[in-house]
């Protein structure tokens, strides 16, 4: 998968609702004071994506700005999020 066809599978799984977050991924957006729900619409809006170290992950750029490192499996997997307050 390229980044195009990643960015707009994200968006279309986002969109739908198939976000999910890891146990990590949510607590990590807790402690950076960035809303779970945040996380969701902007992946609807992902500005664009770098392919990560592992196959189907993916350094996702949402509006905020934030970070979002997701595994896409059935579904947006969300594996951590930074760029909020610390």
């Amino acid at each position: 998968m390229n980044e195009a066809s990643a960015k707009k599978l994200i968006r279309e799984l986002a969109a739908a609702g198939l976000v999910v977050f890891t146990r990590h991924g949510a607590l990590r957006a807790k402690e950076r004071g960035i809303p779970v729900d945040a996380v969701r619409a902007g992946l609807a809006q992902v500005l664009g994506v770098v392919a990560g170290e592992r196959p189907n992950v993916w350094k996702a750029s949402i509006p905020g700005p934030f970070t979002v490192v997701v595994h896409i499996q059935n579904g947006v997997i969300v594996v951590t999020v930074y760029g909020g307050k610390k």
